[in-house]
């Protein structure tokens, strides 16, 4: 019998890391980044202004200043700001060459019918310009490989110009129930029977994981029906079996793998709940866990062992 940490062990030392695949901005949330991300441009491009209000040369106020030009956001300067002139801008607009200071529309008073703007408080130089490249510069590290693709993730690489970004494949994981007292939700229920309940809270789990779940229904208590169903999961790269793992007389998920080729790295975690844990590979390199039947055990045995495996895999 394992040990928690023996078995995690093991189970680590089998678990490699998957592809990567390209996939659009719009699908990549919750995605884990497969390669470190590079800026290709600034952040911002441009010096550009940080609100409404005007462009100056810093040493020409406090005074008095005719307004030479009006920059908006999404236009360009067509000339530099001439000297004892001013340029209004609004917030985002580039800043004109020979600018070096925006003064808030606040803080200043437009005059002389709106051709003159009196500015009565210094400025500093730089103040209120959001310098190019002050957020990220060309060739800086935007992204590294394992982050999780989230919101402010999403809203970086739009900004950089990226509609696509590279992400680890996720894992596919089948799931196979065994009992022939089980059946599917929705039937009416026979003597004897219940619900199967493990292969939909197994396929949550596996999706909250990062993982993509493939329920082969429920396989009968007999060593045909569940090496049949082992043979149809064997593209996967996890299986994951409920019940049919300890030491009753219907209990063939040990005898299944044998009979496709598996091989059994332990059976058994001296845990409770969970004990009767099977864990094993197929060729070529299919990760195989059997979880026990108990849907306590299903689950807290999901959670300790086959959720880092999905994380580990991204």
């Amino acid at each position: 019998m394992k040990s928690v940490d023996e078995a995690t062990r093991a189970i680590r030392a089998a678990v490699k890391p998957l592809g990567a695949e390209r996939v659009k901005l719009a699908a990549a949330r919750g995605r884990i980044i497969a390669a470190p991300v590079f800026a290709g441009r600034a952040l911002p491009p441009w010096d550009n202004s940080a609100m409404d209000g005007f462009a100056v040369r810093a040493n020409e106020v406090p005074g008095t200043l005719p307004i030479a030009a009006t920059i908006a956001a999404g236009t360009s300067p067509t000339a530099g700001l001439a000297p004892g002139t001013c340029a209004r801008i609004m917030t985002g607009a580039p800043v004109p060459d020979g600018a070096d200071a925006v003064i808030m529309r606040e803080d200043a008073e437009v005059v002389d019918g709106g051709g003159r703007v009196a500015f009565a408080q210094p400025v500093n130089p730089g103040q209120h310009i959001r310098r190019a490249g002050g957020d990220i510069a060309p060739g800086d590290r935007a992204l590294c490989a394992g982050t999780e693709m989230d919101a402010p993730a999403i809203g970086l690489l739009a900004a950089l110009g990226h509609d696509r970004v590279d992400v680890a494949r996720k894992p596919a994981v089948a799931i196979i129930s065994t009992g022939d007292e089980l059946i599917e939700v929705g039937q009416d229920l026979g003597p004897g029977q219940i619900y199967s309940s493990n292969n939909h809270a197994l396929a949550a789990q596996i999706d909250e994981a990062g993982g993509i779940p493939i329920d082969l229904g429920i396989a009968p208590d007999n060593l045909e029906a569940i090496s049949a169903s082992f043979e149809r999961a064997r593209s996967a790269d996890i299986i994951v079996t409920s019940g049919g793992v300890s030491v009753g007389d219907f209990d063939f998920v040990r005898d299944a793998l044998a009979a496709i080729g598996a091989q059994v790295a332990f059976w058994k975690v001296a845990i409770k709940p969970g004990k009767p844990l099977v864990f094993g590979t197929a060729p070529p390199a299919t990760l195989i866990f059997g979880l026990p039947g108990n849907p306590v055990s299903s689950m807290v045995t999901f959670e300790l062992f086959v959720r880092p495996v999905i994380r580990a895999m991204l």
